[in-house]
């Protein structure tokens, strides 16, 4: 009746399948746990093979590193199930109901069930977390109400139901690489097919807490995958699902662009040190990435060395 599908990559999952497995196994309903590794080092792979002598458990493992849409296709060709729960590696299950909280929806009118996700309520020690968990908790961890009021926009693919004939439906191509804006891709493609989406208060807790060199990376190379989406979607809807995006033609527009794009460079080393600070300012993350894509979008020299 249910999938459980987890794409993997340098993450010890053993856990994760361990705590899901149990709660589906006194449910007595039909379930499989599909775990597929992207490529991971050979440790994780070492560690992670443990869960394939779990019931109802497989393991698959890829000689390369294919993306994350690449292989969520993957999983949902392996699939065996109507209804395939999604959970990032990184996830943590909180509550011993995670499980039945998504059975109840399997016979409503949806096709797709968000639960969302939170961070851990203290600040890390260490100044280097700072900056994406001041991201998560205060852009990513949003009651269920509140994603609701843009339930397309709001859309998470670390922690959702979906029925398997929508997820087929939405024919996830391959274009963005690396990380980032995977989750708009899909939230653009769900509301274009008109899906039933809600969003539910059935969290995990997000556990790959990542320093802020590597976070600003990811960020970076998330723009990247934004404008290769521009290629894809109309610019009206990426301006309804991305608000940097969106504040980007706002001020296109006015034909500030330059003027911001000058003071930003000018404040680089500035901003640079206190995004890696103890306290970062997620305004001028917000810059930070607001000049970095204007600069995409306006040099394609600038575009095709980051490509």
């Amino acid at each position: 009746m249910i999938s459980v599908l987890i794409p993997v990559y340098n993450y010890n999952v053993t856990g994760l399948v361990s705590e899901v497995g149990a709660q589906l196994l006194v449910t007595a309903i039909p379930f499989e746990i599909v775990v597929v590794d992207d490529g991971s080092n050979l440790s994780y792979k070492e560690t992670n093979r443990a869960i394939a002598q779990a019931p109802h458990v497989r393991y698959i493992e890829s000689s390369q590193n294919n993306g994350r849409i690449a292989t969520r296709n993957e999983l949902l060709k392996k699939a065996a199930y109507d209804w395939l729960l999604f959970l990032d590696a990184d996830s943590v299950i909180i509550s011993k109901s995670f499980i039945t909280s998504y059975l109840i929806f399997l016979k409503n009118d949806y096709h797709v069930i968000v639960g969302g996700r939170v961070y851990t309520n203290e600040k890390p020690q260490n100044c280097q977390l700072s900056l994406h968990w001041a991201y998560g908790t205060h852009r990513e961890a949003q009651s269920a109400q509140k994603r609701l009021k843009r339930p397309y926009a709001g859309f998470m693919s670390n922690n959702f139901l979906i029925n398997k004939e929508a997820f087929q439906q939405l024919q996830l191509t391959e274009e963005l690489m690396g990380y980032g804006h995977e989750d708009t891709w899909m939230g653009i493609k769900l509301e274009i097919m008109k899906a039933r989406i809600f969003h539910i208060d059935n969290p995990v807790l997000h556990n790959g807490i990542e320093d802020s060199r590597v976070f600003l990376d990811k960020s970076l190379n998330s723009l990247l995958n934004l404008s290769r989406l521009q290629k894809i979607v109309c610019d009206e809807a990426l301006k309804n699902h991305v608000k940097l995006f969106a504040a980007y033609r706002r001020y296109k527009k006015l034909g500030i662009i330059p003027i911001l794009n000058i003071t930003i460079s000018f404040m680089q080393s500035f901003i640079l040190k206190r995004l890696h600070s103890c306290n970062p300012s997620l305004f001028l993350f917000d810059l930070y990435r607001l000049n970095y894509f204007s600069r995409l979008a306006e040099d394609k020299r600038f575009q095709e060395n980051k490509s």
